[in-house]
């Protein structure tokens, strides 16, 4: 079993990478699946990659019943500063964000559980970002909620920050919750 780093965040764990080194580079085994189900992570249905510039932010994004998301970061080229908002309502986290920079050299990736909204900021140019997902990607179900919500405080570490007009679009915490959460 491979060294696995509970977080703060019920569900929220680091999973570090079995790394195999030599004069040639090295070997990474990210995860088995058998670790994952451990963990609440049944199956990776869908996989992405995105590539960022520096200051580029991304988020915060999540799926919505019934095609809610678990995710597994993993950064494979550049730096990220992620970002995990926890919406689940009985939860002791509730509404605060957990963060911790990523890079490539940091032999772990970052397992988000449903129930959190998710983002990040690139801290280098050509940042290379994998995102294995429990669910398929469903378009009608996508939401967000703004980085720049008051109620978050999410404080970026670069100055610069570059969103899609998509990400700037989104709604503020306050308006996400009044629209979507249950009582």
């Amino acid at each position: 079993m491979k060294k696995i780093d509970i977080t703060p965040f019920e569900g929220v764990y680091k999973i570090y990478h079995k790394k195999f080194g030599d004069e040639r580079g090295f070997f990474s085994e990210l995860f088995k699946t058998d670790e994952l189900k451990n963990l609440g992570f049944e199956c990776v249905a869908q996989q992405n990659i995105s590539l960022s510039n520096k200051g580029v932010i991304r988020g915060l994004h999540l799926q919505l019943e019934p095609y809610e998301q678990s995710k597994i970061i993993t950064v494979l080229s550049g730096s990220i500063f992620d970002i995990a908002l926890d919406l689940r309502k009985n939860s002791t986290t509730y509404l605060r964000v957990f963060s911790v920079e990523i890079d490539m050299d940091s032999d772990f990736s970052l397992l988000v559980p449903k129930g959190f909204a998710h983002g990040f900021q690139a801290l280098e140019d050509e940042t290379v970002v994998l995102y294995s997902v429990d669910k398929i990607y469903a378009p009608d179900f996508e939401s967000g909620i703004n980085v720049f919500s008051k109620e978050i405080e999410i404080k970026f570490p670069l100055e610069e920050k570059i969103l899609s007009k998509k990400d700037e679009n989104l709604p503020k915490l306050a308006d996400f919750l009044a629209k979507y959460e249950k009582s």
